[in-house]
């Protein structure tokens, strides 16, 4: 999971776990385990839109975010790719 990554989906945890408007149990154990690279996020059993908003923002869609978190994702991936192009690389893929 890269940075921009990690931190829309602990954006997605405000939604969807810890006492969210969208909070289940198995939302938020589905999150905390993807969020700590566990491999068995989905035996929590997520509803499906937490299940869908996650597979969104993994794939850049954002649009499952409130529009701050959009706007500080944003920022973010300016400030990364500002400096991936002073250091001359192009990828932006790298995992934490």
């Amino acid at each position: 999971m890269t940075k921009i990554q990690r931190m829309a989906v602990s954006h997605l945890f405000y939604l969807f776990g810890n006492s969210g408007p969208k909070y289940t149990g198995g939302n938020h154990h589905f999150l905390s385990a993807k969020l700590e690279g566990r491999g068995d996020a989905l035996h929590y059993q997520p509803t499906e839109e937490c299940t869908d908003a996650f597979e969104a923002v993994m794939a850049g869609d954002y649009s499952p975010l409130p529009e701050k978190a959009q706007g500080q994702i944003g920022a973010k991936q300016a400030e990364e790719a500002h400096w991936r192009e002073m250091a001359g690389v192009e990828d932006d893929a790298v995992a934490e």
